[in-house]
């Protein structure tokens, strides 16, 4: 089963934030191939353990970036949705913005 955010008692979040999250990303990537101020975004299923699995680009970029990108978000660790103080396999979707 897999949860909507509205069903959700907490959302999926990242020891240190979801803008910690994305500022690791990028620095394991380096260049990012859009133009500065552009976004990509990815969907992804946190399981309940924490893990990521399916990731998948749903708007712009790069191929080989989303790739690249879909190897590094799959070796993190989240912090799972809750239901009932139970955690659940949910999905969401993280949008990766170009630095100015």
């Amino acid at each position: 089963t897999v949860y909507a955010d509205f069903l959700l008692e907490r959302a999926v979040n990242y020891n240190g934030g979801m803008i910690t999250a994305i500022q690791f990303i990028r620095d394991i990537l380096g260049i990012f191939p859009t133009e500065a101020g552009q976004a990509m975004s990815f969907r992804l299923f946190v399981e309940k353990d924490g893990s990521i699995s399916n990731v998948e680009l749903v708007r712009d970029g790069d191929m080989e970036f989303a790739e690249e990108a879909k190897s590094v978000m799959e070796g993190m660790i989240f912090i799972p949705r809750l239901i009932a103080d139970q955690p659940v396999r949910s999905t969401f979707i993280l949008p990766i913005k170009a630095c100015d």
